[in-house]
C-alpha cells in the first residue's frame, strides 16, 4: 500500500456500535467478543485520554423514545386491524378516560372505522354526542391515522364465548 493511500472507509458512520448483541435484552445485551477487541485496539491505538471521545465519534447517539414508540406504532397500523385494536385496547383507559373505558370497549376495526361498544344507553348518548370529537382525534393520533371514523353502540346484551360468537341460551322446561 502506497505512504498517501488511504484505508477504505467503514461501512457507516456509526460503525463502532454495538450491533451484534442488540436484540436481546437484559443482562446479555453487552457488547460482543468482536465488539470488545474492537475497542479495545482502538483504545490502544488513540491511548486512554483520546480513546474514549474517538469511539463516541463513530457510535450512534441516544435516540430519543418518542421515535421509537412512533415507529412501533407505525409498525402496528400496517400489520392490520388486529394488532390495532389489541394496541388501541391496552391504551384505552387513557384514550377516553378512566371512567367512560369502564363502561366501553372497543369492539371491531372494519377499515377505517372503529365500531366501540357501550354498556348503556346514556353513556352511548354522553360518548357519541358530546366526546366523539375528542376522542376521534385521540384515536387519529395514536393510530397514525389508520383509524379515521368511530362508532358507538350498545354493547353488553350477550355476553360473549372465546371464539367470539353470542352464547345461547338452552331452553328448559
Amino acid at each position: 500500500m502506497p505512504a498517501d493511500a488511504k484505508p477504505p472507509p467503514p461501512p457507516d458512520a456509526n460503525w463502532m456500535d454495538c450491533r451484534d448483541n442488540a436484540q436481546r435484552s437484559d443482562f446479555h445485551r453487552h457488547p460482543s467478543k468482536r465488539e470488545r477487541e474492537r475497542e479495545s485496539l482502538m483504545r490502544a491505538w488513540f491511548g486512554p485520554h483520546l480513546a474514549t471521545g474517538e469511539i463516541g465519534t463513530h457510535q450512534q447517539g441516544p435516540q430519543p423514545i418518542g421515535s421509537t414508540v412512533d415507529m412501533v406504532l407505525a409498525k402496528i397500523s400496517s400489520l392490520g386491524p388486529e394488532p390495532l385494536l389489541v394496541a388501541i385496547r391496552t391504551e384505552w383507559p387513557k384514550i377516553v378516560g378512566p371512567d367512560a373505558a369502564k363502561r366501553s370497549h372497543p369492539a371491531v376495526i372494519q377499515g377505517s372505522r372503529l365500531l366501540i361498544e357501550v354498556s348503556d344507553s346514556t353513556w352511548l348518548y354522553a360518548l357519541d354526542r358530546m366526546h366523539k370529537p375528542i376522542i376521534l382525534g385521540k384515536l387519529r393520533t395514536f393510530t397514525h391515522d389508520a383509524v379515521q371514523e368511530i362508532r358507538f353502540q350498545a354493547g353488553g346484551s350477550r355476553p360473549a364465548v372465546p371464539n367470539g360468537r353470542a352464547a345461547m341460551s338452552r331452553r328448559t322446561g
